[in-house]
């Protein structure tokens, strides 16, 4: 197997950072302009889909892994 990334939807972790941040940055879009709340909020919006990401990332490598050692 390729030790590449590849940069596609095929691959799983493109798809997954893709569904969280694309919705962020909308809605940080969506307060920055249409809202009155302090700028502070839509720009720590964005880590919380990051965090998210890259739990998932580690749990994720570490099944593949797992699933590789059993095989």
């Amino acid at each position: 197997m390729s030790s590449q990334f590849e940069l596609s939807f095929k691959n799983r972790a493109v798809r997954m950072y893709l569904y969280l941040i694309i919705p962020a940055v909308l809605i940080q879009g969506y307060l920055i302009f249409f809202t009155n709340i302090p700028s502070i909020i839509p720009a720590a919006l964005p880590t919380i889909p990051l965090l998210i990401f890259f739990v998932w990332l580690v749990l994720h490598k570490k099944k593949k892994e797992k699933q590789a050692v059993n095989e």
